[in-house]
């Protein structure tokens, strides 16, 4: 057999209260294969074994639902997320024989609120000679996480 590799494919952001699916995806036969464990933040969220009446085993996930008409094997859809649902996610194979087992890489998924609009320039003063000094404030629609903003002027960034 070749390397296993195995992998979580996952959105990196999903707006608040929308779905998100994570995929565990691998190159293992899927006869050879004998467990799927899916984490948060460490902790199993969903397990799959291969043989087992019932063959899913699901937890608690904080901040989402675990869809069960979704549901497979090799992936978990997560309903209506709220912001503690962001967080570090992994996913975990296993065949039986050989005993062998992998971890993916830890996916970073972060639960988002977008800014309903773009930030707005108020200037103090319309006319300025050259010798004014610019005051101006930049005020940004509320979001999660916070905006950063950067000002620039003539393209070069300004540095506070």
């Amino acid at each position: 057999m070749s390397e296993v590799w195995v992998e979580l494919r996952a959105p990196r952001f999903v707006v608040h209260r929308h779905s998100a699916t994570l995929r565990c995806d691998h190159n293992v036969d899927p006869e050879s294969l004998y467990k799927v464990v899916f984490f948060k933040n460490g902790q199993r969220i969903m397990k799959f074994v291969r043989g087992r009446d019932p063959p899913f085993e699901l937890y608690n996930v904080t901040g989402a639902e675990i869809s069960l008409i979704k549901l497979s094997p090799t992936s978990i859809t997560l309903d209506r997320l709220d912001f503690s649902a962001s967080g570090p996610y992994a996913c975990e194979i296993a065949l039986e024989t050989p005993l062998y087992s992998k971890v993916s890489k830890i996916h970073e998924l972060t639960v988002i609120v977008r800014q309903k609009f773009r930030p707005k320039i108020k200037i103090k003063h319309k006319k300025l000679s050259s010798s004014d000094q610019l005051e101006a404030t930049c005020q940004s629609a509320p979001a999660h996480p916070a905006p950063h903003l950067t000002w620039f002027i003539n393209n070069n960034k300004v540095c506070f």
